[in-house]
Formats: C-alpha cells, structure tokens, sequence
C-alpha cells in the first residue's frame, strides 16, 4: 500500500524500493510484479517491464490482465508479432477480457489488417456497448477501408456515448465537410473550439467556412486565433483584409 502511494504520487524511486520489498519477503507475490511492470513502463524501462510482467505470467498463468500487460510492452516496443501473441494468449485465457481484444484491434489496424481489427472492435462492442473508444476505433477501421458511411455511423455511436469524444467531433465534422455538408461541419467544428479553445485546426476550417458563407466578422475571429496557433492561414487572412466592409 504504500508503495502504491508513493507512485501515486510521483515519487517513483520510494514506489519501486517499497515494492522491491515486498518481493524480498514474499518473492511469489504477483500483484507487486504488476506494480513495478507499471512503474518500469511508464519510466521507460521497457526490458525490465517485460520481465516483470513475465513473471507475473508464469505466478498466474490462468490469469488475462498479465497478458495484456506484457503484450502492451512488445508492442511499445515495436515487436507486433510478439505483441499479437501475448493479446492472443490472454483472449484463451478470457475471451472477454476487453482491453486485450481492443488492443489487439489496434494492432491489426496499425498493420492493414482492417477486417481482423474490425472484427476485434465489433466483439468489443458487443461484449460492452457503452465503451466509446471502441465505437471510435470501429469508425477509424471503416475509414481506413473507405466504407464512410459506416465509419459516420460508428462516430455518432462514439457521441451518443461520450458526447465529449472531441475526435469523434473532429472526424464527423471532416467527413461532412468532404460531403459539402457545411452547415453540419460548422456545428461540429464549433464543437471542437468549444473542447479544446486551443485547436488550431478547428480554427482555421471554421474561419474558411465562415468566409465563403461571408460571415466576415467570424471569420476574422477564428483566422486570427488560428493564426496566433500557428496554423497557415496567411491568404485567408489577406483575403478577409479585402472583404466588403473589412478595412483592416
């Protein structure tokens, strides 16, 4: 307990000596391997996470979440066919141990293998509708197999579960706006602004879209936080200095 204190607090070195100690009277104790292999991943000591949540596997081998966590660490570090392995491995174990199947979706979707990660946030899904990243990565699945409408489906899924998802927002307002769907672009780039004020890109489409609907003053507003942000909106803003009634 106090070894999860200090980690909870940051203090990093006290966490993993408390730990450590732990394991000095009770080497078996597979609850304090998953503590280091947390702190050791979150510090970056991935070779160490790795062996960490080896053990735990080997203490607890009918158990998914060690698994997981292992194959969390492979795939951070690069070795998807490990990674894949260890996802997979936890699944036998438990077939509804969710962030193994979601994670594995997201595996399967960083390599092309769009039905497989489709067919992984679907189980996610349907095992627990109410998981909003899961209707999120589902719509990404889609878009990278070009199926948009099913991919807008799936983001207004993400909403209705988490109205706040501000790349759900993002996303449907992108695909409205490929449709030539201003106004419903507008509403949820606004959405965006709204989320995050610091949204460099919802500021520079929300100015663009505002100029062509010769709203000038909005325009205005969004071009120039947009580029007070960063984004390139120099002719837009050149182009807003000639508009009716814009003198400056």
């Amino acid at each position: 307990g106090l070894g999860l204190t200090y980690a909870a607090q940051g203090k990093i070195d006290q966490a993993e000596a408390q730990l450590q100690a732990v394991l000095r009277q009770s080497p078996d104790f597979a609850e304090a391997y998953t503590h280091l292999g947390k702190i050791y991943a979150s510090t970056g000591r991935l070779d160490e996470a790795i062996a960490a949540y080896r053990t735990v596997t080997t203490l607890e081998p009918n158990r998914a979440q060690g698994y997981h966590n292992l194959g969390a660490v492979l795939a951070a570090k690069g070795l998807v066919d490990a990674a894949t392995e260890q996802f997979q491995e936890a699944l036998r174990r438990d077939p509804n141990y969710l962030p193994a199947r979601n994670d594995l979706g997201t595996l399967y979707a960083e390599q092309g293998e769009i039905d497989k990660a489709i067919a992984e946030f679907t189980a996610v899904i349907r095992l627990d509708p109410a998981r909003s990243q899961a209707h999120y990565n589902l719509a990404m699945a889609y878009a990278a197999r070009g199926d948009v409408p099913a991919m807008m489906r799936q983001l207004e899924e993400t909403l209705r579960v988490d109205p706040r998802h501000l790349d759900a927002h993002l996303n449907l307002g992108i695909a409205y706006l490929k449709q030539g769907a201003a106004a419903a672009a507008v509403e949820r780039f606004r959405t965006v602004v709204g989320l995050d004020p610091n949204h460099a890109m919802a500021h520079s489409v929300l100015a663009s879209l505002y100029f062509q609907d010769q709203q000038y003053d909005l325009a205005r507003r969004h071009a120039e936080k947009a580029s007070q942000l960063g984004a390139p909106v120099e002719r837009l803003l050149e182009a807003l200095r000639r508009a009716p009634g814009q003198s400056r």
